[in-house]
């Protein structure tokens, strides 16, 4: 039987974290075994409001080295927040949730709701936008050709290729306005407490829903009173938490 091992290693990418100091010096630390020294030099570059994938990358691995869950998760989430294609976070995101208590089943979706999720998320927000104005200005001249055209054959074919592009135009619009929508509405969040009461309502005398653990994802679907937020987990079931036993992403 082969023993899978798990290579945590440093990401050394091109780009403006290799040239800050802090960093250099919390790559140093996390290699001489250091690992909380190297996550406040880090942390003091998010200080300053300073972010990539490689630091977030960096953190995680550093909190998984001292068995901390909840922010190995979130940094990692983080990570692929600002790179969803980097291969070396989800791989070490896959080993970090192995650490979590609570092991929640997926609720499973429509095909036509995850086709059109997998569809979405294709290209960026600003991809489908661009793509959007393209199609309108190939629908607006294949339209005026249409208009000015004296030639019947011409303009039956321009009249066709214009509702072609009209109507992809509606399509691409959209899915532009159902991404918009779902990112807005899209809220993530990380538990940090060891152990979560999930509530049936915002307030300490309300009955336990149910219970979750440090490092358990879920999306947050509202919040009451600067206090408490009401969750959903990825089975589907919901309730409230308070705010400072989690992490926003």
């Amino acid at each position: 039987m082969k023993t899978i091992k798990f290579l945590f290693f440093l990401s050394f990418a091109m780009s403006w974290a290799q040239q800050d100091s802090r960093f250099v010096k919390g790559n140093r630390l996390y290699n001489d075994g250091k690992y909380r020294a190297a996550i406040e030099s880090y942390e003091a570059i998010l200080a300053d409001s300073l972010h990539s994938p490689e630091l977030y990358f960096n953190l995680g691995n550093a909190h998984y080295k001292l068995s901390e869950v909840a922010p190995s998760i979130y940094y990692y989430e983080k990570g692929l927040q600002l790179s969803p294609k980097n291969k070396n976070i989800a791989n070490n995101l896959t080993y970090a949730q192995k650490m979590v208590i609570d092991k929640i089943e997926i609720l499973p979706e429509p095909t036509i709701k995850k086709f059109r999720k997998s569809l979405m998320n294709m290209l960026s927000l600003n991809s489908w936008g661009v793509i959007c104005i393209v199609f309108m200005v190939l629908f607006v001249g294949f339209f005026s050709a249409y208009y000015v055209s004296r030639k019947s054959n011409q303009k039956r074919t321009f009249f066709l290729l214009a509702c072609s592009f009209i109507a992809i135009t509606v399509f691409c619009y959209a899915l532009v306005f159902s991404k918009s929508h779902a990112l807005k509405l899209e809220s993530s969040g990380v538990a940090f407490s060891k152990k979560i009461e999930v509530m049936v309502d915002p307030n300490f005398r309300s009955e336990t829903s149910f219970i979750i653990h440090e490092g358990t994802k879920f999306q947050v679907i509202e919040s009451f009173n600067s206090v408490w937020s009401r969750i959903k987990i990825a089975n589907g079931k919901t309730g409230w938490i308070p705010n400072d036993s989690f992490k926003l992403l």
